[in-house]
């Protein structure tokens, strides 16, 4: 869709033209769905740790008692062993919880990122002018088919034209940089200086 036409003035910021976005709302959608099935897997295992470091806590102080108490022999070796195993187990786990967590960490970060590049992408879609000023091209249509880099719209700044213009050499030693010159290109006329 394109909102403007040749000669149109528009101010910097002002839509100019909206491409199609339909592929790229989709995919921004499906990203911010990543996001926030990332967020609630990252909630879980945060969960999962630390009912894992409870239970580590609770079977590291299980393990101490049975120690001590295996020393006085009020302990069989068989409930010493099966308490230090589930101390064990706890450990294990809680550092495979830990590494778990880490992973949902990056997972997250990286379903943030898609979701920030399609964010970008979509906003490729809207067309603003980048400054005040005329347009004076616009060599597409509504429902014209562009690919990245195809030339949409042309707004010039029509506060500082400037003009470029050869001088035969025998004329060289009249024009001096910084003079005043006027100029006149069809019916409007103006004043340069020779840069």
């Amino acid at each position: 869709q394109v909102l403007v036409k040749e000669g149109n003035y528009v101010h910097r910021g002002q839509l100019l033209a909206l491409i199609d976005s339909r592929t790229q709302q989709a995919q921004l959608e499906a990203t911010a769905a990543g996001v926030e099935e990332s967020a609630q897997g990252l909630a879980e295992v945060e969960q999962a740790l630390l009912a894992a470091k409870a239970d580590r806590t609770f079977a590291e102080a299980t393990f101490k008692r049975y120690k001590a108490l295996l020393a006085k022999n009020s302990v069989s070796r068989q409930e010493y062993d099966n308490a230090d195993t589930h101390y064990k187990a706890a450990l294990a786990n809680e550092k495979a919880t830990e590494a778990k967590l880490k992973q949902m960490e990056a997972r997250q970060r990286q379903a943030q990122a898609q979701h920030s590049s399609a964010a970008t992408v979509l906003s490729y879609a809207r067309i603003v002018s980048p400054i005040d000023g005329v347009v004076t091209a616009k060599p597409v249509d509504e429902g014209t088919l562009v690919m990245p880099g195809t030339p949409l719209i042309t707004v010039e700044d029509t506060g500082h034209f400037r003009l470029d213009a050869g001088v035969p050499e025998r004329f060289l030693g009249m024009v001096h940089v910084g003079e005043s010159v006027p100029v006149k290109v069809g019916a409007q006329q103006g004043e340069g200086r020779v840069v």
